[in-house]
């Protein structure tokens, strides 16, 4: 841990000129001499459901990834090369050549639902119709419309 700013590191990652019984590192705070900000905290609700373990916490960290999709302003773009199946390990999201966010025009197509960035711009002050374009997006109720109406 840095004496100065409580960053972790590698042993590894200590200066040449620290001893055993002081380390030191660079790769953070350059020894205190740039001062490092903690994050504030987060707000209560999302707080809650990153560490309660109540249903609709576990819920929530299940399908993390599709409320963070519904909420982004734009979808990701990618060749991605065919998942291999390893020894057990962690899953890799594996890419071939260039990674880019699509986003659409602002305006509506007739007939269109508003989506990704559209649904900031033309329903910015209705939280609830934001919802319901969000949980229309995910056809099979994979979403909970009481967590991702306090994340909108």
């Amino acid at each position: 841990m840095c004496q100065y700013c409580r960053a972790l590191h590698f042993l590894e990652e200590k200066l040449s000129h620290s001893s055993n019984s002081i380390l030191m590192f660079s790769g953070c705070c350059a020894e205190g001499k740039v001062e490092l900000l903690l994050f504030p905290d987060p707000p209560e609700q999302l707080w809650h459901l990153f560490t309660s373990e109540s249903r609709e916490s576990t819920h929530f960290r299940q399908r993390i990834r599709s409320y963070n999709n519904v909420l982004s302003l734009t979808s990701l773009g990618t060749t991605e090369t065919p998942y291999q199946q390893n020894d057990g390990g962690v899953y890799s999201f594996c890419i071939k050549g260039a990674l880019y966010h699509n986003h659409g025009p602002l305006l509506l197509e007739d007939g269109e639902r508003p989506k990704f960035a559209q649904i900031y711009v033309h329903d910015s002050q209705d939280l609830d119709a934001q919802v319901s374009h969000r949980m229309n997006i995910f056809q099979d109720n994979a979403l909970d419309q009481t967590i991702l109406s306090s994340l909108t």
